[in-house]
Parts: C-alpha cells; structure tokens; sequence
C-alpha cells in the first residue's frame, strides 16, 4: 500500500511540474534534474481534428489525428470544427495516456499551440 501511495505522490509531482514548467536555470554551486523533457518532450506535428462518437451517448470527442496516425487531445482542440487542418506544438505527455469516452486511447499534449493551416 505504501509503494501505491509513493508512486501516486510522484506521479503528482510530476503533472503540476508540468503545468508549472521546466526548472529554472540551476544557480552556481546548486544542481537541478530537469524531469521536464524526459516526461514531456516536445510535439510538433500537422493533422487533422476529428470527430468521434461517444460510446456512452454523450457529447462527441472532439480530437486531433496527426498525420503519422497518432491521436491526441489538447486544451481548446474543441474550438476547430472536425475536418480543420493544424499545426499542433507543445509538449506530449509521454505518462498519461488516456481512454476517453468514445472508446480511444488518446495522449494529451500539454501547453499545446494550435495554429489553422
């Protein structure tokens, strides 16, 4: 039960180092272990947002198939209607793979950047 509860704690630790961003630069004499890129290397790739139907009978998961056949979901994917070609950069999160309701495994991309082309 203790190992459950570590991992949990770390695995917490982990996602709001994620919304807070790397570690600053280390000041002299002190040494820092940036986890950041290791958990969250950067993602950049084109794709198309798509529309797929809850299993549940609720609202449509609105997600985004990139053009290597990868499908991810980011904050304001929701805004583009489906068939909108992107431009998505930002950090995946190589930890959290999600099933959403719709039935697909998808990975979130944090700190996303989604530019219309």
């Amino acid at each position: 039960m203790r190992k459950v509860k570590l991992l949990a704690t770390l695995l917490c630790a982990v996602v709001l180092l994620s919304i807070a961003g790397p570690a600053p630069k280390a000041e002299a004499g002190f040494t820092s272990f940036p986890i950041f890129p290791t958990f969250f290397p950067p993602y950049a790739n084109t794709g198309t947002v798509i529309e797929v139907e809850d299993l549940d009978g609720g609202p449509n998961c609105i997600l985004f198939l990139d053009d290597d056949g990868g499908l991810f979901f980011f904050s304001g994917v929701d805004a583009f209607a489906p068939g909108t070609r992107l431009s998505v950069s930002g950090n995946l999160c190589t930890i959290c793979l999600s099933t959403l309701s719709c039935g697909l495994p998808a990975s979130p991309i944090l700190n996303a950047v989604a530019i219309e082309i």
